[in-house]
């Protein structure tokens, strides 16, 4: 099911017990990462993602531009191995 717009604007990590906040933050980064460059890699063109993302949302083009061109670089960049268990 869709998540609604108030869901949209006030995401929440919701911590199982027992799980460390900084490996789930490490993992959502790393899931984020994976599911922008699937999207990107979808056979859809970036314009059609592009204008997609910016009828659901109303952000300006050109920063849906810059953060699917970033997308692949998250976890590499913010992400720490020891951070993930494997």
């Amino acid at each position: 099911m869709p998540q609604s717009k108030k869901e949209l604007r006030h995401p929440h990590i919701h911590l199982e017990i027992g799980e460390e906040p900084l490996k789930i933050v490490a993992s959502s980064v790393i899931k984020l990462a994976d599911g922008l460059t699937k999207m990107n890699d979808s056979g859809l063109t970036q314009r059609a993602i592009v204008l997609l993302l910016h009828d659901a949302t109303g952000v300006n083009k050109k920063e849906i531009i810059k953060i699917l061109e970033a997308a692949p670089l998250l976890a590499e960049r913010y992400v720490r191995p020891d951070e993930v268990e494997a």
